[in-house]
C-alpha cells in the first residue's frame, strides 16, 4: 500500500512541475538562465530566416553552398552548389 501512495504522489508532483512550467512559472528555480545577448541574436536571426519567403531562403542556402565549396575542397569533398534560377 505505501508503494502505491508514493507512486501516485510522484506523479501529482511531476504534473504540478508540468503545469508550473507550462505556465510561465519556474525560471531560474528550474535551472533556466536567462539568455545572453548572443543567444537571442542568434534565436532572432534563425525567426528571421523561417519568416524569409521561399526563394529568399534558397538563394541563402545557395549562398552557403558558395562559401563551403573551397572548404570542402581542401577536404577533398568536392560539392557542386545549386544554380541559381534568377
Amino acid at each position: 500500500m505505501g508503494l502505491v501512495k508514493t507512486r501516485r504522489l510522484a506523479a501529482m508532483q511531476k504534473q504540478q512541475r508540468a503545469i508550473l512550467l507550462r505556465q510561465g512559472y519556474g525560471g531560474l528555480k528550474a535551472g533556466m538562465r536567462p539568455l545572453t545577448k548572443e543567444q537571442y541574436a542568434k534565436k532572432q536571426g534563425r525567426r528571421n530566416l523561417a519568416n524569409l519567403p521561399f526563394p529568399e531562403k534558397v538563394k541563402c542556402v545557395i549562398e552557403l553552398q558558395r562559401r563551403l565549396q573551397p572548404i570542402y575542397a581542401q577536404r577533398g569533398i568536392f560539392i557542386r552548389p545549386w544554380k541559381s534560377w534568377d
